[in-house]
């Protein structure tokens, strides 16, 4: 069988994946297309759980463990899967569900088309320096942010967002998740095109990155090995050179201080 067509959906609890992910798989892919969509079981139940699960456009898989996702993609139902989209465990350490869903590619089991980070706005807002690495880390691996609760913020502060990654050269794609969870030009979201910073999936020769011709030869010798990630990197005891904050307590917060007003 060949790779199924696939998509990485990276972010934190409550910045409107599923919604959003519904969204996309009624309006951004082709008509007769059905979508397989995994969500993890750690993660809050929703009104989308059951809107994607009664849409004739694709279906909802909750999974309990990485095994369950490779071990469906290996059944026999995966056959009428026309698309994947995988939303990463917002429990788990983002390099964790980063390597799991890369194994799948290696194993031909899915082929990469887009990484769809999501940025909460508010959440980012409320702590900037708190929240600036995970955001960062989600900017360095996507194709296409999304900036979403955006409600009750100074356009000032989604500008500040908008313009950081901006001025680092990002390529990535902006879409903006309006009310309802809808966005603008589907189809431009799902196309097979990598618009990351990240090169952990591609497929490169680590000898194009020295930029060697025979006028330009190092005197001394140098490392053919491909660099890893910098947000992959681990020290000698398998721990990350670069770990991320856990954003979820500052989102309970932030929930619990809206509910009491």
């Amino acid at each position: 069988m060949n790779p199924i067509n696939a998509y990485l959906v990276l972010g934190t609890v409550g910045s409107g994946r599923l919604g959003t992910v519904y969204d996309i798989m009624q309006n951004g892919f082709m008509d007769g297309s059905f979508t397989a969509v995994f969500a993890s079981a750690n993660e809050p139940k929703g009104e989308f759980d059951a809107k994607i699960s009664d849409a004739d456009s694709g279906g909802l898989i909750t999974y309990a463990e990485h095994s369950d996702v490779e071990k469906t993609l290996g059944g026999a139902d995966a056959g009428k899967f026309t698309n994947v989209i995988y939303i990463a465990d917002s429990s788990k350490p983002l390099s964790e569900e980063i390597e799991f869903f890369k194994s799948l590619c290696d194993k031909r089991i899915l082929h990469l088309c887009r990484i769809w980070g999501f940025i909460d706005c508010e959440l980012f807002s409320a702590d900037w320096n708190f929240c600036e690495p995970y955001f960062d880390a989600i900017a360095h691996f996507s194709d296409c942010v999304f900036l979403t609760n955006r409600a009750g913020l100074e356009p000032k502060q989604i500008n500040a967002i908008k313009a950081r990654y901006e001025k680092m050269c990002h390529p990535h794609l902006y879409v903006m998740v309006k009310n309802g969870f809808h966005v603008d030009n589907p189809l431009e979201i799902t196309i097979d095109e990598a618009r990351r910073i990240s090169m952990y999936f591609d497929d490169y020769d680590p000898v194009d990155e020295l930029d060697l011709d025979e006028d330009n030869l190092p005197e001394e010798p140098f490392d053919l090995e491909r660099k890893p990630d910098i947000y992959l990197q681990k020290d000698e005891g398998g721990k990350l050179l670069k770990p991320l904050p856990d954003l979820r307590p500052l989102r309970a917060r932030i929930t619990d201080e809206k509910r009491q007003k």
